[in-house]
């Protein structure tokens, strides 16, 4: 519709907004010498050794790696997206959008929303509190 909430140009800013941060988060590790390899668990890296890992794996560049390895250490933040997936743009995009629209559901407000429509309906949970995530 042309508008900036829908369409390919918001998806292209957020997923270049979430790199970003990857890559800050792996600078301030680096520069701290605490990016962690993520097979090695407690094994350091340096940038240098990312730009090495790098070319081996053509990953584009030490930033890439780094970015990689942070994003591994913090999934909570960074949404533990570490795998690689080769597919078509179309079918990427819609990948993207399933998994942005699956972190749109609150099950706290499922379970209050279930919890109503039971007591709509005339069926009365002794304990709804059992409902929590």
């Amino acid at each position: 519709d042309g508008s900036q909430t829908s369409g390919f140009k918001p998806l292209v800013e957020e997923v270049a907004y979430e790199q970003w941060h990857r890559m800050l988060f792996a600078r301030f590790l680096a520069g701290n010498g605490l990016l962690i390899h993520p097979d090695y668990d407690g094994v350091a890296v340096t940038l240098e050794e990312c730009a090495e890992v790098a070319s081996q794996e053509s990953e584009g560049n030490e930033w890439i790696v780094a970015a990689r390895y942070a994003s591994a250490m913090l999934p909570g933040i960074f949404g533990g997206r570490t795998r690689k997936r080769e597919m078509k743009v179309p079918e990427a995009l819609e990948y993207l959008i399933q998994e942005e629209e699956q972190k749109l559901v609150d099950p706290e407000q499922v379970a209050r929303l279930a919890v109503e429509r039971t007591r709509q309906r005339g069926k009365v949970l002794s304990r709804p509190e059992t409902l929590r995530f």
